[in-house]
């Protein structure tokens, strides 16, 4: 929205090919259908949003955002529609030179990102978005400056990515797309700091989303940092990967380019729970300090609603699992064993299945350490290298040294 912003500043546009700016969809397994949400309904996601425009005669724009903690919220559920809230801190470097105003570049400091997005329930297509920006606008150079900024995305017809029902082979085309924009940006001193550039600026126009062609090309298993899913993998005009899994109700990763200029998100948490599926698992119970090599063994638990048979599956953190673990009958402990090899910190996830297949969320980590072996390495190459020097120069203590505890520190 705030590339469309800038852009617009710079000069009139008809139509923007930007699609994949907009990517706020959803689909469902062998045949699934729109997912239903529920007021609470939560998703957290890191998002990265790059772009680079050079157009030698009017605009060259270099634009990178990051947001680490974008909370998506369902407030609100009509008989066809959602309204979903949402918040985060911006980070975001920009430079920008225009015709007819002077260069600037510069980054967002200590400003928050709110606003809202509403969906269709039969589609989940976008309806209407809005983004309200507040905070500190420091340009290279100078005083940073109060910024206080709107943006109202509204679309003739719901704006749906993704088509349902979902399966893997569909083909489907993204239509045409007409947004009404409107941006009001205030900027107070300003005109006082960069004579040339105006404290209030408005903004009303018409763009065009172009079409793209969509494909589900398979179900893949893929790791996020939410945990694992098995996730559609939806290819839009063979340049943009899109990953979707049912048991989180929601795309839960757009790939950016290689080139970094696109968009691109990865879902953090969430707390969608899939019809007919288990409750979340409790936090998994075992040791929290571990030692490398020794086996440990962690217990989980939860029931189904329905009273269903469940299988778990333990992510260990270290890029390994447990597989699927069953099944146990809904309520009894589960315990898995496992042992780590390498010094660090690690989180220990749960997931729960029923017998149906439906999933869980994923429980809340417990974080385990591996510490250094105070023995072997807590003295430093430097110590032993003194002690080696001295060696060389008093032979009794070359004898000394020969004891097993000494060897062992100048030899581990």
């Amino acid at each position: 929205m705030l590339f469309t912003t800038t852009f617009s500043i710079a000069k009139n546009i008809e139509t923007v090919d930007f699609h994949r700016d907009l990517s706020e969809g959803i689909p469902t397994s062998s045949d699934d259908d729109v997912p239903i949400w529920k007021a609470g309904y939560e998703w957290i996601y890191d998002v990265e949003f790059a772009y680079n425009i050079d157009e030698d005669d009017y605009l060259q724009l270099s634009f990178q955002l990051s947001l680490n903690n974008l909370h998506i919220n369902v407030v609100e559920c009509t008989g066809d529609s959602y309204r979903t809230e949402f918040d985060d801190n911006v980070i975001c470097d920009f430079s920008l030179q225009a015709e007819g105003i002077p260069s600037i570049s510069g980054t967002f400091k200590n400003t928050e990102i709110t606003g809202y997005i509403i969906f269709e329930t039969t589609n989940l297509g976008i309806r209407e978005a809005y983004a309200h920006i507040d905070g500190r606008l420091s340009l290279i150079g100078l005083i940073p400056i109060s910024i206080d900024g709107e943006v109202t995305l509204t679309f003739e017809s719901s704006y749906n990515i993704l088509d349902f029902p979902l399966y893997v082979g569909k083909n489907w085309v993204i239509p045409d797309s007409s947004v009404s924009i409107v941006v009001s940006i205030s900027l107070p001193g300003i005109a006082s700091i960069i004579p040339g550039l105006p404290e209030e600026i408005e903004i009303k126009d018409e763009i065009t989303i172009f079409s793209a062609d969509a494909e589900c090309v398979g179900m893949e298993s893929i790791t996020i940092y939410a945990g694992t899913y098995n996730a559609y993998h939806i290819s839009i005009d063979g340049s943009t990967d899109c990953y979707y899994a049912p048991v989180a109700g929601n795309i839960i990763k757009i790939a950016p380019l290689p080139s970094g200029h696109e968009f691109g998100f990865e879902l953090k948490s969430t707390t969608y729970v899939e019809p007919g599926a288990p409750n979340k698992p409790d936090k998994p119970s075992g040791s929290t300090i571990v030692k490398s090599g020794e086996e440990y063994t962690y217990s989980i638990s939860t029931t189904d609603p329905e009273g269903d048979q469940i299988y778990y599956w333990f992510d260990w953190g270290d890029s390994t699992t447990s597989g699927w673990l069953g099944p146990y009958n809904s309520g009894d402990t589960c315990e898995a064993s496992h042992t780590w090899t390498e010094e660090g910190d690690y989180i220990i996830k749960v997931k729960a299945k029923d017998t149906d297949g439906h999933e869980s969320v994923w429980s809340d980590p417990l974080s385990i350490s591996l510490p250094k072996n105070k023995n072997e390495k807590s003295i430093k190459p430097l110590f032993l290298q003194f002690l080696k020097n001295l060696v060389q120069r008093f032979p009794l203590l070359a004898q000394l040294l020969q004891l097993p505890m000494f060897e062992k520190l100048i030899n581990p």
